[in-house]
């Protein structure tokens, strides 16, 4: 069964308020939106799964400005979350996120694009979820000079979830989408990147040609 990671991004405020509305009766209507403070860094990214196994959604944010911490708001199946469980070792400047089982346990685990300033080449690191809301030590790997997107997929139908990272910026001014292949036990090992057009800014990934394969797909500024 090929996995993909759903994204959804924004660049909420300084005071890191995250809004969540909640669908009214009418199919066409939402209820006010509740707002959650969740600490003093910046949210570039957020991503929606169960990480606790009870069956409601769950939302996953990461700290761009707190450094190397991910946030998990569990969700109480009435469109309100509880209070943010943070675990740690999530990169300097993380800004994109994605969801995934990487070593079949059953549990959803999390890939975070690390940007990466000041002379740092950014990363992507993996963090296992242990079920309860809560993520173990992640496991880092370079991703090039700027990496600012990230979605999951089965890229080479070997039955595992890979990933892929687009980076913004290599050293000849262009973007690449850099592939890290899945093993299912937990870890990743880099497969050759591909070239993407300067200046990219969003990727996602899909069966683009119809031939059963799944292609990541990067677009412009």
């Amino acid at each position: 069964m090929r996995l993909s990671g759903i994204i959804g991004s924004a660049l909420l405020t300084p005071a890191l308020l995250l809004s969540v509305w909640a669908q009214a009766a009418a199919p066409s209507e939402f209820v006010a939106a509740r707002i959650y403070n969740l600490s003093e860094a910046q949210v570039r990214a957020v991503a929606v799964g169960d990480f606790n196994g009870d069956g409601k959604p769950d939302l996953v944010v990461p700290y761009y400005a707190n450094p190397g911490q991910v946030a998990v708001l569990l969700g109480n199946g009435d469109g309100t979350f509880k209070q943010p469980i943070v675990s740690g070792n999530a990169g300097s400047e993380p800004d994109a996120i994605a969801v995934g089982d990487f070593n079949g346990d059953g549990k959803l685990d999390v890939v975070v694009a690390d940007f990466g300033r000041n002379g740092v080449n950014g990363t992507v690191t993996l963090m296992l979820g242990n079920g309860d809301g809560t993520f173990q030590p992640g496991m880092s790997y370079s991703a090039g000079l700027n990496p600012l997107g990230v979605v999951t997929g089965d890229f080479n139908n070997d039955g595992h979830l890979d990933v892929a990272v687009l980076d913004s910026s290599n050293a000849s001014g262009s973007g690449n989408v850099i592939i890290y292949l899945g093993n299912g036990k937990g870890s990743l090992t880099l497969a050759p990147s591909l070239t993407s057009s300067e200046f990219p800014s969003a990727i996602a990934t899909g069966d683009f040609n119809g031939d059963g394969n799944l292609e990541p797909h990067h677009r412009q500024q």
